[in-house]
């Protein structure tokens, strides 16, 4: 395709987003097309035909944090501040990389000196709102911290606490939520790999040992850690192959 995507300049002009996550937003961008597409490429052995639509792109997420050395969780958060501060992203994990989804495409990508007019004066109206609530965004970031601090402490109200750890890790670890695999939602699996580790952990300390959440918690960081390693990782966007290689990794461990 010849077609040459149009970047608005006034991405820099958004003092809500830091450098990365600009680069990260030009990058996702110049990788859209302005109509549907089949984009095809070799996956392992296999020839992938990806169907996108007008405004969306396929990112390699593992790849291209191994080229710019931005940490997974660094892009993931880019995402959000994106999505929050200038357009909404909307992500779907495949084995092959994140399908990104740019809602407001048209819009950004509209380039006449009308179009600009209006985008600037809706961002200095934008900003006059945001300093004019800035003591209610601070009440309502302050309500949110509590609740986080209050599920970090009690997680069985919300849920196993286990698996809310899983599903967490996993998203700090990686990146993005962990999808389901096989009709089987991520914290049934998250439920699976928790009784898993907690058998294996009993059968290498023995009969006498007592089980600590400190421990279980310490072992999933560090696995989790060790598969994101593996050349392998990039096709991870479940918690299937957690449950595949725990014996693996085990074997490695002290």
């Amino acid at each position: 395709m010849n077609w040459k995507q149009p970047i608005p300049s006034d991405i820099r002009e958004n003092k809500s987003l830091d450098t990365i996550s600009r680069l990260i937003l030009y990058e996702i961008l110049t990788l859209c097309q302005n109509r549907p597409y089949v984009f095809s490429f070799m996956h392992g052995n296999k020839r992938i035909r990806v169907e996108l639509e007008r405004g969306q792109c396929l990112l390699n997420v593992a790849r291209f944090s191994r080229e710019t050395g931005w940490g997974r969780k660094l892009i993931s958060k880019s995402f959000e501040i994106i999505s929050k501060w200038h357009t909404e992203l909307h992500t779907e994990a495949m084995s092959f990389g994140l399908i990104i989804t740019v809602k407001d495409y048209d819009k950004i990508t509209k380039m006449d000196s009308e179009g600009a007019t209006k985008d600037n004066a809706r961002t200095t109206q934008g900003q006059r709102k945001d300093n004019s609530k800035n003591k209610s965004v601070k009440s309502v970031e302050s309500d949110k911290s509590v609740k986080k601090e209050i599920l970090s402490k009690d997680s069985t109200s919300f849920g196993n606490a286990d698996v809310n750890f899983v599903i967490n890790a996993f998203k700090e670890v990686f990146g993005f939520e962990p999808s389901s695999h096989r009709g089987q939602n991520a914290r049934q699996t998250a439920w699976a790999y928790t009784q898993k580790l907690r058998k294996v952990i009993r059968e290498k300390k023995g009969k006498d040992f007592i089980d600590s959440d400190e421990l279980f918690q310490k072992a999933t960081r560090r696995y989790f850690e060790w598969i994101l390693q593996q050349e392998w990782s990039e096709n991870v966007v479940s918690l299937r192959p957690m449950l595949v290689h725990l014996y693996k990794f085990l074997q490695q461990e002290k």
